[in-house]
């Protein structure tokens, strides 16, 4: 395929507590995020960066540096730092539906508090999707969308977007990410010797599945610091490849300019892609105990809290909302992906 428009969409997949807790990756968090909002600020080469699409590790960081939230808005307004639509990148199938919306709440508030949300469902490394989650990304003006588990290596999903549709009968395109994820152009360098060889894997990868001319291309991975030279590798892959378009992207950005690819419907959940990638589907039995006090915490916020907070507002007394925020954020941060899933290290499951 030749006249192909490649998007680099510079990202970090940031674990808020899995295989160390979350006190250990809050100490790298605040130096990566230190170095990020001074770079974007200091080169315009470096036209945005993608935090993940989950707002509590700007809440993490402001914690730390509660003078740096006048820089982070001004990025977040101008487009030049991608944050939300989510407030933890929480597991999607343990949790209950309200959950999911609560999660989808605080992210779009904290957002839109710092100037402006990500609308695009990212989602790309939750283990499986349940069938509601289109509807529920419309009802919050989400048409798009990014995910890799539960997808993938059966007949029919061999290309790279698809319409995956409510059970209401809307739907959102959604953009599948390769077999080795969001990881895909991590290894991708600046300079040297070495790039053409690993383009041309990485460049067969992503042009084998899609379905039209705009291919998204991520670099960055699990806790990394930005690319150190973002700019001078699109133009050394311009370089490589003059018959293709390279551009520093947003993930906004990318969806806009693919709009009209074609892409077959899809529905249901989805949970198996073990001929593609690790959808994990063994994390909903391990740690019992874990999942069942959670469980507990979770309806008693919804069936008791929640409705005797409102009939209490109703008849005069004070109102207790703020501490309801309060427990829904203190409850969802425990639905991070690997910390309800119950595949992280002893530390972090005692704490949860």
């Amino acid at each position: 395929m030749s006249g192909l428009i490649f998007h680099l969409i510079a990202h970090t997949h940031w674990d808020r507590e899995w295989y160390l807790p979350q006190a250990t990756f809050q100490a790298r968090l605040v130096p990566m995020l230190d170095d990020l909002i001074e770079r974007l600020q200091a080169d315009a080469g470096f036209r945005t960066f993608l935090l993940d699409g989950q707002t509590v590790l700007l809440e993490d960081y402001l914690r730390a540096r509660p003078e740096r939230e006048n820089d982070l808005k001004a990025l977040v307004k101008t487009g030049r730092l991608q944050v939300g639509p989510w407030y933890v990148l929480g597991d999607e199938l343990i949790p209950s539906g309200e959950s999911l919306i609560r999660n989808l709440l605080l992210g779009t508030a904290d957002a839109e508090r710092l100037g402006g949300r990500l609308d695009v469902l990212y989602s790309p490394d939750a283990f499986g999707h349940p069938a509601v989650l289109p509807t529920l990304a419309r009802e919050f003006d989400l048409k798009y969308g990014v995910l890799w588990r539960g997808l993938g290596g059966e007949p029919g999903q061999e290309r790279d977007f698809f319409r995956w549709r409510g059970p209401d009968g809307r739907d959102i395109l959604l953009w599948h990410l390769p077999p080795d994820g969001y990881e895909i152009g991590v290894d991708l360098p600046g300079a040297g010797a070495r790039l053409p060889d690993i383009w041309t894997q990485v460049r067969a990868t992503l042009v084998q599945r899609a379905a039209g001319k705009h291919i998204p291309l991520f670099i960055g991975a699990d806790h990394h610091a930005p690319h150190p030279t973002l700019a001078r590798l699109r133009d050394l892959l311009a370089d490589l490849e003059p018959a293709s378009s390279f551009r520093i992207s947003r993930l906004d950005e990318f969806f806009q300019t693919a709009e009209s690819t074609a892409a077959k419907t899809s529905a249901g959940e989805l949970r198996w892609s073990y001929g593609y990638t690790w959808t994990l589907q063994g994390v909903h039995s391990t740690r019992a105990p874990l999942k069942r006090r959670h469980g507990q915490v979770e309806l008693w916020l919804e069936r008791l809290a929640e409705p005797l907070v409102a009939l209490a507002r109703l008849a005069g007394s004070r109102d207790r909302r703020p501490t309801l925020e309060t427990a829904w954020r203190t409850l969802v941060r425990t639905q991070f992906h690997d910390t309800i899933a119950g595949c992280t290290a002893d530390a972090v499951a005692s704490a949860a």
